[in-house]
């Protein structure tokens, strides 16, 4: 964790796999929240990698073993970040929702926490959902600290 007089930093840690029209929108929610974007493909045969590569992320290719866990937790494995994000490529951070997390991200206290987002969903056809939900995405990077189950993840 960061010392005392440091402000913690954030990684975005994501699994892809054919996102190259959902992740733009999904990263410009995060713009000016994270400090660094770890992308790991598991297989696209689109542009993903070229996508988040131009958007700013380092993407890690990796062999997809039916496992979400195995592969959300390779993910974490090239953070360096105090703190993880974890987001699905259709995820998006709405806007007030950014100012309640720089808020809580300015005032973290000393010992590690984790923060529950209100993330909006689309549906098919690309629409959004008028509900929001409330989700825990924002966990110390501490050792131990790791996804579990193939699906499901958790």
């Amino acid at each position: 964790m960061t010392r005392r007089h440091e402000k913690p930093q954030l990684s975005l840690c994501m699994i892809v796999k054919n996102e190259e029209k959902d992740l733009p929108l999904c990263l410009q929610s995060v713009r000016g929240l994270v400090d660094e974007i770890i992308v790991v493909d598991t297989g696209s045969k689109d542009r993903t990698p070229e996508v988040a590569r131009e958007l700013g992320a380092k993407v890690y290719p990796f062999k997809w073993t039916n496992d979400f866990a195995a592969a959300r937790n390779e993910s974490i494995r090239h953070a360096t970040a105090d703190y993880i994000l974890w987001l699905d490529a259709d995820d998006v951070i709405p806007e007030e929702e950014r100012e309640r997390f720089l808020e809580w991200k300015k005032n973290l206290p000393e010992r590690p926490t984790a923060y529950k987002l209100i993330l909006e969903s689309p549906k098919e056809g690309g629409d959004f959902l008028n509900e929001f939900c409330y989700q825990l995405r924002v966990f110390p990077r501490l050792p131990g600290v790791r996804f579990i189950r193939r699906i499901h993840e958790s």
